[in-house]
């Protein structure tokens, strides 16, 4: 793997802000109905008169300094480990020598189902990618994964390309569902489950922007592995499949809190940078280089990142509740320059975490029924033998809502608006009414 060019400190760091903010508002706009928080700065008017009280479970001091090292030690740790053994270094060279040709547009071909009319497409790009499929297959079997963060070099260590990521992501879907499509649903399950691998391994040790490109992925992993857990020929050794290495991946997903570690992490070292450069061409940045206004900002971002950390101590709704009262609104102060809506991007993780338990669920059930010939009266009939704990709607805190219908089952979420609208289905939006949908009882 080549080394970027050598540059100046400032200036690669520079160079590599713009580079991820370009990427990521780029990947994030071409995706579909794609409302998640960049993670950057995102100025938002408020009614202050209606904001909600925020309430708190504790007032604990946070000791930043050993927050910082705690931080630091997990990475170093994981950054440690030879470069052999870290599946993403094959996940990076597939999407690199991914063959397109032939298709407009691979994110919108993978939410299409298989058909006549784009079965010869589909086929083509399957046989075309046999080389980067793979080098996936290689980099699934490692027992690290996880982009190369380098946090004393800033974000200028290497930043990926989040572009090419999500068209590997999107072409693995892609290949997945021609296999579904032939009815090969082992070969199915296997490539939807290297593109959720993707998803958890960008995020892990990462600051949110990370995260929110990790929930994008999941986006696109997660619903074709619940499609394909509803058909009627699938096999229980696929759904035990399934159901394993989905506990497994979710297992190692990273939680909310430590992408708020890393940013603290981040914010630091990025004020260190700023204080060891000149940034002449940078007059957003250049600002900080006034040791009063650097101490203000750390100040003020430090105190942002002990509110998150208790806010997020709450249950869902009150959690956001609280996370909307730290929303900036139109202040250019410099102190709130690097200050992030965690409101949105808190939102859309929650959404994913609710189409992990769905997936979980779906796999446990599938298994449960070709054992005993039916499905179970309750979720709580699946645990031990089939799930450690009763598949929980994140949005509630309590399990997943399930009932009998036809000989089937209904399964849903509530979802963002917090109401039980009886399993209809939401539009693919954070703010929208309705619920998210698993599986209606229709066979």
């Amino acid at each position: 793997m080549k080394n970027s060019p050598v540059r100046p400190k400032g200036q690669k760091y520079i160079t590599t802000i713009v580079i991820a903010i370009v990427s990521l508002f780029l990947f994030m706009c071409s995706c579909a109905n794609q409302e998640s928080s960049s993670g950057v700065k995102e100025k938002v008017l408020k009614d202050t008169q209606n904001k909600t009280k925020v309430v708190m479970k504790s007032r604990e001091k946070i000791d930043i300094e050993a927050k910082k090292a705690e931080i630091r030690k997990k990475i170093d740790e994981a950054m440690a480990k030879p470069q052999e053994e870290n599946g993403w270094y094959n996940y990076e060279e597939a999407s690199l020598s991914i063959n397109l040709d032939g298709c407009a547009n691979i994110v919108n071909l993978a939410d299409e189902k298989v058909s006549e009319k784009n079965l010869e497409l589909v086929k083509k790009l399957a046989d075309q990618n046999e080389k980067a499929f793979a080098m996936v297959d290689k980099g699934f079997g490692k027992p690290g994964f996880q982009i190369p963060i380098n946090y004393d070099e800033g974000s200028a260590a290497r930043v990926p390309n989040f572009l090419k990521l999500r068209s590997l992501t999107s072409l693995l879907v892609v290949a997945g569902n021609y296999e579904r499509y032939n009815g090969n649903y082992p070969q199915a399950a296997q490539r939807y489950i290297e593109a959720l691998r993707l998803s958890q391994g960008v995020a892990k040790n990462g600051t949110l922007i990370f995260g929110m490109i990790g929930v994008a992925l999941e986006k696109k992993a997660l619903p074709a592995l619940n499609e394909l857990l509803r058909e009627p020929g699938i096999s229980k050794e696929t759904c035990r499949y399934i159901l394993q290495e989905v506990t497994k991946i979710n297992s190692e997903r990273v939680a909310f809190q430590d992408l708020m570690d890393c940013e603290l992490l981040f914010v630091e070292i990025t004020m260190d940078l700023i204080k060891d450069s000149k940034f002449q061409d940078m007059a957003e940045l250049k600002m900080y280089s006034d040791p009063e206004v650097r101490e203000k900002c750390l100040t003020r971002y430090e105190k942002w990142y002990c509110d998150i950390t208790e806010y997020l101590q709450a249950e869902y709704p009150q959690a956001v509740a609280n996370l909307e009262t730290l929303v900036v609104t139109n202040d250019n102060s410099p102190e709130n320059f690097f200050i992030p809506n965690t409101s949105k991007a808190y939102k859309q993780y929650t959404l994913s975490t609710a189409r992990y338990q769905g997936v979980l669920a779906m796999a446990a059930l599938q298994v449960y029924k070709m054992d005993n010939s039916g499905y179970p009266a309750n979720l709580e009939k699946l645990t031990p033998s089939y799930l450690n704990t009763v598949p929980v709607d994140p949005f509630t805190g309590k399990g997943l809502s399930y009932s009998l219908k036809n000989n089937s089952f209904v399964l849903y979420s509530i979802g963002t608006d917090m109401k039980d609208d009886g399993s209809v289905p939401a539009i693919d939006s954070i703010n929208t009414n309705g619920d998210l949908v698993f599986n209606s009882g229709i066979n």
